[in-house]
């Protein structure tokens, strides 16, 4: 009698690790969010009749060729099951990553003359720095103390009213020895009619990264089922390489309204000049590139206040982000309204297959192609259209892991972890088709004073019918209608 009992025991313990390797599988999957109930309740059935079909296999240690047969089996669904698990980890893994932003850096540099002799922090010892009296003075200050405990005294300052003035202490007047300025303000000097190329005549001898902290909220479960919902994104490409956390002046200006029970995707460009007040400038005008310069929510805020609507995440990318991303899609096929040439790279009006660095280039063009920075940011939305076109193909699986490696660490977005989740159970259940509607707010160029200058630039003034009508298609999309641009 035991003997034939213990014919059975093999296959108990086969068909039982397999078990336990398929639940404790399907369990990670459940706790992720990113599968609907229906498919979970799909794979506990099938996972029931694989072990049930194993164990048919397996159930008497007695008849070799079966039993071998069905440890085969299990070995090939215990290693496909790793490899399943290997996928989905990365996955997560990279989503984790992109919904937890960094704290925002400021980098504020030390900067000299070219021609003066200093080549340390410690050679500034004694000199007189200037600084920006009231802009960027939080990060100012904590640069201050940090090079006051570094050169063990105190910094003698000297303030300016405005990025010109300050310039001219140290270059013209020689009333300062040094600069004590964030480094995304010294951008802004190509802006000014006459500092051009100031930057040239200076050189930077010490940078001090100032760190602002950001708190956010992280999800604690998923929502077992999908909610339709409309939310508005913030997509901003800032002009920086390396960190996606330094603060720079946002060349990218894209609101991105979404109906995830209509399927509308709406994007609306706002040209980098448009000359806004900002939500930190007291109602005086400023481009709205320069928004970047104070941190994302800054941009936001002032974007919030032109359209009069709420923006409820953001997606923040730099140039670098940009690349890796793109490349990692294995390019994008994106739709050109017109033939140019940038860069020494050709574009032909209709479809254009492009990687990283040449969707880069088309993003950035605005001198060679018609329509100067009003087609730029048309030409942003079409990239963001074809990587939107890749991201909900097919092709997307065949290179999983590369994408999910490509993008983790690339970008920054406030979108929480369970808002994705509850996307994607939605794409999956629902198999949504997305339509995106492009619209882009126009404006005349002109010369006026904006606040981070404290002095003329150019500008483009906003043409308020434009700015109306953007306002009425986010109402469109809101209201779950197709809107009408």
């Amino acid at each position: 009698m035991n003997e034939k009992k213990n014919q059975y025991w093999p296959g108990l313990l086969v068909a039982g690790f397999l078990a336990v390797v398929e639940g404790l599988f399907l369990l990670g999957l459940a706790k992720t969010g990113l599968l609907p109930v229906a498919y979970l309740l799909i794979g506990v059935g099938g996972l029931l009749v694989l072990v049930g079909a194993v164990y048919l296999l397996v159930r008497r240690f007695d008849r070799k060729g079966r039993f071998a047969v069905g440890c085969v089996v299990t070995a090939v669904l215990v290693a496909f099951t790793g490899v399943a698990y290997y996928y989905v980890g990365h996955g997560v893994g990279a989503l984790g990553l992109i919904t937890q932003p960094e704290s925002q850096v400021a980098g504020v540099g030390v900067y000299v003359a070219a021609e003066d002799a200093a080549d340390s922090i410690q050679a500034t010892k004694g000199y007189t720095f200037g600084v920006l009296a009231t802009l960027d003075r939080s990060n100012t200050d904590a640069a201050a103390d940090q090079l006051a405990t570094l050169l063990g005294e105190k910094l003698e300052i000297r303030e300016y009213a405005g990025l010109s003035g300050l310039v001219d202490g140290l270059l013209t007047a020689g009333e300062v020895d040094a600069l004590l300025l964030n480094v995304a303000f010294l951008d802004l000097l190509e802006d000014m009619e006459g500092y051009e190329t100031v930057a040239d005549r200076l050189r930077q001898v010490f940078m001090v990264q100032v760190t602002e902290t950001t708190t956010t909220t992280q999800p604690t479960q998923p929502e077992p089922e999908v909610e339709d919902t409309v939310f508005t994104m913030y997509i901003s490409g800032i002009d920086a390489t390396g960190g996606i956390s330094v603060k720079s002046r946002s060349d990218v200006n894209i609101l991105a309204t979404v109906n995830t029970e209509t399927g509308q995707v709406l994007l609306i460009s706002t040209p980098r000049d448009y000359y806004v007040p900002l939500s930190i400038s007291h109602g005086i005008p400023d481009k709205l590139t320069h928004a970047g310069i104070y941190g994302i929510d800054v941009s936001v805020d002032t974007l919030e206040m032109l359209y009069d609507t709420q923006i409820d995440y953001y997606f923040r990318v730099n140039f670098t982000g940009f690349e890796k991303i793109i490349d990692a899609l294995g390019g994008i096929t994106v739709h050109s309204q017109y033939a140019f040439t940038s860069k020494k790279q050709k574009f032909v009006q209709g479809a254009n297959q492009l990687n990283g660095a040449q969707a880069l280039i088309f993003s950035r063009a605005r001198y060679t192609v018609p329509g100067g920075d009003r087609q730029r940011g048309r030409n942003q939305m079409a990239v963001i259209k074809g990587v939107i076109d890749k991201m909900t193909s097919p092709a997307l699986l065949g290179n999983f892991t590369a994408i999910m490696d490509g993008v983790a660490n690339s970008f920054e977005t406030s979108v929480p972890y369970e808002e994705i989740t509850a996307i994607v159970r939605q794409q999956l259940s629902r198999g949504t088709k997305w339509n995106v509607t492009t619209y882009s707010v126009d404006g005349t160029g002109a010369t006026r004073a904006v606040y981070s200058l404290g002095s003329k630039a150019y500008v483009m003034l906003p043409d308020e019918e434009t700015v109306a009508h953007a306002k009425e298609l986010i109402k469109q999309v809101e209201n779950g209608e197709i809107p009408t641009p």
